[in-house]
């Protein structure tokens, strides 16, 4: 699915690909979207903007994250938030490289996460450019 975000000063193209398990149990997606580089540019901002993009996320979904685990990946710096609601666990993972901002999301139905799915699906996301 692709989509366009209006923004206050400019428009998003977000890119987002899922897969949902035979039982839809599982839900795995992966997106990004590219930003202007006067929103993105400064590395000093980017824990604050892929917390803001947490929060958000988490928010949707109605689940109050834990706090945030710093992750790499190659020269990326990242964050993995986790969190569960009565209906759903979330395990989401953010990466900035350049100006692009990925989010890689396992959300597992209450009955049951799968820790070594969502493990392989994390390892599984490279960054390549």
């Amino acid at each position: 699915m692709n989509e366009n975000i209006e923004t206050a000063d400019t428009t998003l193209r977000l890119h987002v690909f899922t897969a949902v398990t035979a039982d839809s149990k599982h839900v795995y997606m992966v997106s990004y979207a590219t930003y202007p580089k006067r929103t993105i540019s400064d590395k000093t901002m980017h824990r604050s903007f892929m917390q803001e993009a947490a929060i958000d996320f988490f928010s949707d979904m109605n689940i109050v994250p834990a706090d945030p685990k710093d992750i790499r990946q190659k020269k990326c710096t990242g964050l993995e938030y986790t969190g569960a609601n009565a209906q759903y666990s979330l395990s989401l993972r953010l990466y900035i490289a350049g100006t692009t901002m990925f989010q890689i999301c396992v959300l597992d139905d209450a009955s049951g996460a799968d820790s070594k799915a969502t493990e392989a699906f994390f390892k599984s996301f490279k960054i390549t450019h």
